[in-house]
């Protein structure tokens, strides 16, 4: 299994071996090395052909050195989440690094995502503002923008006038924030992002969220913090007595779970919580995974291969175009 997961993804296994205190080398192992090497090259013909890649999820090492580099979570439970919830959904992905990212690399998905990106430079907005106006689609979520270059919170989100939102205020501090969707939204409103979330039940979104309102995008479903005592401590005078490391039920809605908006050609849409986030998390539940593949499917309802599978199975798709044939 792992040796052809690598094969599919067009990589090669490297063996890394160890002789015995005697100097010899165990016979058994490289006989059976040898039996899978030679099952691996006798399917060369799948392998090496140009990835089917829908999606290209953005890793920004500006956010893990600066935003979560005292706790490593803070960054990366939002882009591992989204990677686990893209591969359950048989969304096929590549990796964008902000390295190395340039127009020509955004232009090679159909989606670009940003999961809790919160630090991005001018010269990363430009290039999302021009891949988007030229017909790209983008996703962010989470505290997208949110802080500056050194990890400092912003007054608003470097991300708002691309995405036609006004930041509120963050919601720091407690991770218990759900969101909620209205039943019966039509299907020019997106009903696509109710598919497989029950309608007008709270979701538990486990991650960092913040308050945004329109300005030009549409705005969709509520964010909804949990319900918090005003009793205060009996041991600690002015805070409340719940603590932050488990959720509680759902309280008041405080703004939109989702803004959908238009620029030039293409469409963009930012979640102002962490379903990505909440996924790797102890309270994830299915509904992260399907508003992930939800929205996906909005801004992009005709990917060229749709795959249809049990969540456990892993899928790569590559294209062999000299053999006209999809694997």
């Amino acid at each position: 299994w792992e040796v052809l997961t690598y094969a599919s993804h067009g990589t090669q296994c490297t063996v890394v071996d160890k002789v015995n205190y005697d100097g010899t080398l165990d016979p058994l192992v490289y006989e059976r090395l040898g039996q899978v090497f030679g099952d691996v090259r006798q399917k060369h013909e799948y392998f090496n052909h140009k990835p089917i890649q829908e999606v290209g999820l953005y890793f920004s090492s500006r956010s893990r050195d600066w935003f979560g580099r005292e706790d490593a979570p803070k960054y990366f439970a939002a882009f591992s989440g989204a990677h686990k919830a893209l591969v359950q959904s048989h969304i096929t992905l590549g990796m964008i690094m902000d390295e190395n990212v340039s127009v020509e690399r955004l232009r090679e998905f159909p989606v670009v995502y940003l999961p809790n990106a919160a630090i991005l430079s001018e010269r990363e907005i430009g290039l999302f503002d021009e891949y988007v106006s030229g017909g790209g689609n983008l996703l962010a979520t989470g505290l997208g923008g949110l802080y500056d270059w050194y990890g400092n919170l912003q007054k608003e989100s470097s991300l708002a006038g691309l995405f036609g939102v006004r930041l509120v205020k963050p919601i720091l501090g407690y991770h218990d924030n759900y969101v909620r969707f209205p039943g019966g939204l039509s299907h020019e409103d997106g009903r696509i992002l109710l598919e497989n979330i029950p309608p007008d039940w709270p979701a538990l979104t486990w991650g960092p969220a913040a308050v945004f309102e329109a300005t030009q995008a549409k705005a969709y479903g509520e964010l909804l913090i949990a319900f918090r005592s005003l009793l205060g401590s009996p041991i600690i005078p002015g805070t409340a007595p719940e603590s932050p490391s488990a959720p509680l039920s759902p309280g008041e809605a405080v703004g939109p779970a989702i803004f959908v908006g238009q620029r030039g050609k293409g469409k963009t849409i930012y979640v102002p919580c962490s379903p990505d986030a909440s996924f790797m998390s102890n309270f994830r539940i299915p509904e992260n995974r399907n508003l992930i593949r939800n929205l996906i499917r909005f801004l992009n309802p005709e990917p060229k291969v749709k795959v249809h599978a049990p969540l456990n199975v892993e899928i790569v798709v590559n294209h062999d175009e000299v053999g006209r044939r999809l694997f």
